[in-house]
């Protein structure tokens, strides 16, 4: 064990690796959980959600930690899984087999764009204020579905949103659960998005909002087998889901350019590269998109597992067979009430806007229009696509009118001009 994961050269021990297992495990377990709502509102069955976002978590994870020998957990993405449910599927843009289908194809371009020196291109040459737009809008748009979907606010005619009333019950819960999740958040409590899901659980059970509904464990597996393998070649002729396929691919990279090098840093790693850990994550979404779920990246809660002592791919290997494990308990998943998911979809949306706070203000005013546009319009249009689109395509716009066409990268243009073909086209077919 020692000689295969280096346990010795890192400082650690298969002991001191169990122990960030079992914090990486219960840390990333509500992402699993969340997931698996999200995809429960395109009609896949919620023990189906948990057993492909388990068996996709685990694969990715084992691989990362096999391959790489890094403590780096691999989980479905918050924010794109909404973006599959919400913008693709609920709005009938796509099928569930085509959105299955767009996250296949983009598994596909990370993991052929990981071997070519663009990966490290695009990190270079495209504006990190997109970068941090694109992870804020995201954010956004996770706070509106987390509200609405928990009936804080509700769509009005007259005032756009309304929020709903104190009177209401699960208003209360909801709020009060969101409040002590950001407590928890600020004194640094691990597994905190965890522990409000479990207590939410328990009291929407006991105020009589919520009920357990157990099924045979045969039943689950059942139903799960009739969502494997969910590709189709149906949608290839929509203009839409290529849309999709450049906005998934967009943000699975923005999210791994943005992410991975911190946490290299974070357990002094100048082995492995960009393009080693995107390799696994095009890969992995590949995989995860085959077992019925959405895309994967490098999850941010891998820092809980760092922080714990983790320091090798032993540490992915234990939070893998932890996850395997739990399947063995698959019925306890349905004590979760979906109530109970909302106030952690806020919270992961308020993590990701967050990211405003690093946007620069001080240089390239087209760069920061252009920033808000996307950052305002991906929740407001209820699009990724939009929203990026639209915040590619002004910055052009902006820089041509006032003679700066030549400061704009190559890769800007190219991504403007592939959103705005894709807009005229959906225009007028």
């Amino acid at each position: 064990m020692d000689k295969l994961f280096a346990l010795t050269k890192h400082g650690t021990s298969v002991k001191g690796e169990f122990r960030a297992g079992i914090i990486g495990f219960f840390t990333l377990i509500y992402v699993v959980i969340i997931n698996a709502q999200v995809l429960n509102v395109t009609g896949v069955p919620f023990e189906s959600g948990i057993i492909s976002s388990v068996l996709a978590t685990a694969l990715g994870t084992i691989l990362v930690g096999i391959f790489l020998n890094v403590p780096f957990q691999i989980a479905p993405a918050m924010g794109i899984n909404a973006f599959f449910a919400y913008g693709l599927v609920m709005t009938k843009t796509l099928t569930l087999s085509e959105a299955f289908t767009a996250i296949t194809i983009s598994g596909l371009l990370v993991l052929i764009l990981s071997l070519t020196p663009i990966l490290n291109y695009l990190n270079s040459s495209l504006s990190e204020n997109f970068k941090l737009a694109t992870r804020s809008g995201i954010g956004l748009y996770l706070i509106l579905l987390g509200m609405e979907s928990s009936n804080l606010v509700k769509i009005n005619q007259h005032q756009f949103l309304k929020f709903s009333s104190f009177s209401n019950i699960n208003v209360l819960l909801v709020l009060g659960l969101l409040i002590f999740g950001i407590i928890m958040s600020l004194k640094t409590i691990k597994m905190n998005y965890f522990i409000v899901i479990v207590l939410g659980s328990v009291l929407f059970l006991v105020f009589g909002l919520s009920k357990i509904h157990l099924e045979s464990t045969r039943g689950i597996w059942s139903a799960y087998e009739k969502i494997i393998l969910p590709i189709t070649n149906s949608g290839l002729a929509k203009p839409h889901f290529w849309g999709a396929v450049l906005s998934i691919t967009l943000t699975i990279i923005f999210e791994t350019i943005g992410t991975v090098p911190i946490q290299l840093e974070e357990i002094n790693n100048t082995e492995t590269s960009i393009n080693k850990i995107g390799f696994f994550i095009g890969l992995s979404t590949i995989f995860a998109s085959l077992l019925g779920t959405t895309a994967t990246i490098s999850a941010l809660e891998s820092d809980s597992a760092i922080s714990a002592g983790g320091k090798t791919g032993l540490t992915n290997i234990f939070i893998g067979l932890f996850f395997c494990t739990s399947l063995l308990m698959l019925p306890l998943y349905s004590f979760v009430a979906p109530l109970a998911t909302t106030p952690v979809l806020i919270l992961i949306g308020i993590n990701m806007f967050k990211s405003i706070a690093d946007i620069n203000i001080t240089n390239d005013k087209p760069n920061i229009f252009a920033a808000i546009l996307m950052i305002t319009m991906i929740p407001f249009s209820f699009s990724i696509t939009t929203g990026m689109g639209i915040g590619f395509i002004s910055y052009i716009i902006i820089k041509i009118a006032i003679g700066e066409a030549k400061k704009v990268s190559s890769a800007n243009w190219i991504i403007s001009l592939l959103y705005l073909l894709m807009f005229l086209i959906q225009s007028f077919s």
